[in-house]
């Protein structure tokens, strides 16, 4: 694990309203940024105690929950709190806050747990991870959880365009940005044990500005360093190239691993299927894909396309 940069949402204004070329976004990215006040984990809740914490897909933030949990029941973290509780929104179904905690942390019958939440808010922490993901009835739902137990201490993941400020009340948002340049050498430090690999993975990405702007997502910094060492990563590689590896990497473990590697032989199609719906998805500006989406060939879609590992 490596920490994530996480800053105050306080916007730098730029100087004489000049706008940022590209290739000065591409080359410092972290100078933009200009995270003046990072602020680690064990911090977080001495500095806010209801935060928001937003950032792009893929760039940490179910990891930086799991991360909190798993401190926490190490003794490592947080031990004013008697309880942290973990809940991933997306799995959440249309059930209260106490059936959301069934769900994720008894068998027993929902009717046999007590929740004291309103006497014990002070000693529980939430976590609840990927608000945008929820559809509108349930953001609601949410909202009137929290104010109807009162929750004292909570922290809220999202994507950037998942929320609107006057969702939920909250001390402070934050916005956690990924890796840092420093980030980025312990990460592939970590991946890596060859001190020689980790040397010309690091010489690539720095002459490589486009794929090194990617690498400050920790999901993309992963993808690159798996590629990396299965030798599928050339000098020359364009981004096009690197998505196009990933998906088919992605597709071929997937399959190998779940026992569904006779689809592999109908990838094109397959592929050509999950564009179709994620362009439907571009021009419904959403990333929560119903059943009304799948129009065509509906057998070769749950035979094929839902056993390839995308949905």
């Amino acid at each position: 694990y490596v920490n994530l940069a996480i800053i105050k949402d306080k916007k730098e204004e730029k100087q004489d309203n000049k706008l940022i070329s590209r290739d000065t976004f591409l080359s410092s990215y972290e100078e933009i940024h200009k995270p003046k006040e990072p602020i680690d984990i064990d911090q977080l809740i001495n500095t806010s105690k209801k935060s928001l914490i937003y950032g792009k897909a893929g760039i940490g933030k179910t990891t930086l929950c799991k991360k909190i949990a798993y401190m926490w029941a190490k003794g490592e973290l947080y031990q004013e709190f008697e309880y942290v509780i973990y809940i991933s929104l997306r799995e959440w179904k249309n059930k209260g806050l106490k059936g959301a905690i069934k769900d994720n942390y008894y068998s027993q019958d929902e009717e046999g747990i007590s929740l004291d939440i309103k006497e014990d808010s002070q000693k529980i922490l939430f976590l609840f991870d990927g608000y945008d993901e929820l559809v509108e009835e349930k953001k609601k739902l949410l909202k009137s959880e929290i104010d109807n137990y009162a929750l004292t201490h909570y922290i809220i993941t999202s994507r950037p365009y998942g929320y609107q400020r006057h969702d939920f009340s909250v001390d402070e948002h934050f916005e956690t940005i990924g890796f840092t340049d420093e980030n980025i050498d312990a990460y592939i430090g970590n991946f890596f044990e060859d001190l020689e690999e980790q040397k010309r993975l690091k010489e690539f990405l720095q002459t490589n500005i486009s794929i090194k702007h990617i690498a400050y997502i920790p999901l993309m910094l992963e993808m690159i360093c798996s590629l990396w060492e299965q030798g599928d990563i050339s000098s020359s590689l364009t981004m096009t190239e690197l998505y196009s590896l990933t998906i088919e990497n992605i597709f071929f473990e997937y399959t190998e691993k779940n026992g569904t590697a006779y689809i592999q032989d109908k990838e094109e199609e397959i592929f050509d299927y999950l564009g179709k719906i994620a362009f439907e998805g571009l021009k419904q500006q959403t990333i929560l894909l119903d059943k009304s989406i799948i129009k065509e060939k509906r057998t070769f879609f749950s035979e094929y396309v839902l056993k390839a590992g995308f949905l």
